[in-house]
């Protein structure tokens, strides 16, 4: 930040019924203020966004504090709430040497402070962020909330299929989405132990399946086992080699990395499958990803995978893929040389033939059959996405 430049920006949203409208609202705020961030050249600011239907004049105090406890009050600046506006405060305030500092605000209204970030456990209910002057020496910056027990996560409620009946939850979940471990799923429908796959050659896909133990049981060591995969048509095998099991583990967050993430444990190593022990009221997912390489006939492979329990009796899954008469390209679609294609190249060309062009310059892939072992099918600090 430019010594003499301290600046705040805000922008009021109206009331909306439904939080899908108020969370695209805000964004589409969001959006608004970056922009308005970024075409100031030395501009930077505090990006403050609410949901009000409360139109009146509100008063921002805002409070500038240097590491050595010296503070400077800034002049007062009033503006009146309006939906979809975006109010932008600069202050005439030059920092006395290079250094962190403080920004420090609340907005009052008819003589009491209008609270901010009270879903996000914000132990003031202001803004409270750190700009630097100068190159100061780097120094830490204590968390925004010392309050991380009201930010974790609550449980969530998933409505699944079941794989298997019985007290524990054992169900298939898509690699597309995050299970926490306080999640709660409810049957729904008949149990279906069968998970299905539809790949090209040469490609990988990957699935979860979760266990949950009722509260207060316990399932002790969990093992599993996978098997080769068979096509009766045409005999062919996909070998169980082929298929990589990893337990998703978990990363502490006590500091949120995002304004409306909650803190908590989030999922997202993927360390090779080593038997574990199955707490009660706890979800525990693997996560399994499937190749199916080069040269495999097309056709219907299926194979079962055994779970079992210390505490409990083994459940046997299926898994069933289809692969498909095609392989997957064995070259990068993507141009190398970052270089511009010369104008001339492009002067009488359409936009399909110049996307063409910047397509054409492409390096193979290493010949898919070098992963032989199980484990190199997918580096072990892959995260699950």
């Amino acid at each position: 930040m430019e010594t003499g430049n301290v600046a705040a920006l805000f922008t009021v949203q109206g009331k909306h019924p439904t939080q899908a409208e108020w969370e695209a609202a805000l964004d589409a705020n969001w959006d608004d203020a970056v922009e308005e961030l970024r075409s100031n050249p030395g501009f930077k600011g505090i990006v403050a966004l609410w949901n009000s239907d409360d139109s009146g004049e509100v008063e921002f105090r805002a409070t500038v504090l240097s590491e050595d406890t010296e503070v400077w009050r800034l002049i007062p600046k009033k503006f009146s709430l309006q939906p979809n506006r975006v109010v932008r405060c600069t202050y005439a305030w030059r920092a006395p040497k290079d250094g962190h500092y403080d920004f420090l605000g609340e907005f009052r209204q008819k003589g009491r402070t209008l609270p901010m970030g009270r879903d996000t456990g914000s132990p003031h209910g202001g803004v409270d962020a750190r700009f630097s002057v100068g190159s100061p020496a780097k120094s830490p910056m204590d968390p925004w909330t010392d309050a991380p027990e009201s930010l974790e996560r609550g449980s969530r409620t998933l409505e699944r299929s079941m794989a298997a009946p019985g007290t524990t939850a054992l169900w298939f979940e898509s690699s597309l989405v995050k299970i926490f471990p306080n999640d709660v799923p409810v049957a729904r429908g008949a149990a279906n132990p069968t998970h299905t796959l539809v790949m090209a050659r040469g490609e990988r896909e990957s699935f979860q399946i979760v266990i949950r133990p009722p509260e207060g049981t316990d399932l002790g060591t969990v093992s599993l086992r996978v098997h080769d995969l068979h096509d009766p048509a045409s005999g062919y095998v996909i070998p169980a080699s082929h298929i990589r099991v990893a337990k998703v583990g978990y990363v502490p967050v006590r500091v949120p990395t995002h304004f409306e993430s909650p803190t908590g444990l989030y999922p997202d190593p993927l360390p090779p499958f080593e038997p574990f022990e199955a707490k009660g009221g706890q979800c525990h997912p693997l996560w399994f990803t499937v190749y199916a390489p080069y040269g495999t006939p097309a056709g219907i492979y299926e194979g079962p995978i055994d779970i079992a329990y210390a505490n409990g009796d083994p459940v046997e899954l299926s898994l069933r893929v289809e692969v498909l008469p095609f392989d997957l390209p064995t070259k990068l679609l993507h141009r190398d040389d970052p270089s511009p294609v010369p104008a001339a190249q492009l002067k009488h060309s359409s936009r399909h033939e110049a996307i063409q062009i910047h397509a054409i310059q492409a390096s193979p892939l290493r010949p898919q059959e070098e992963y032989s072992q199980p484990r190199q099918l997918q580096p072990a600090h892959d995260t699950a996405r």
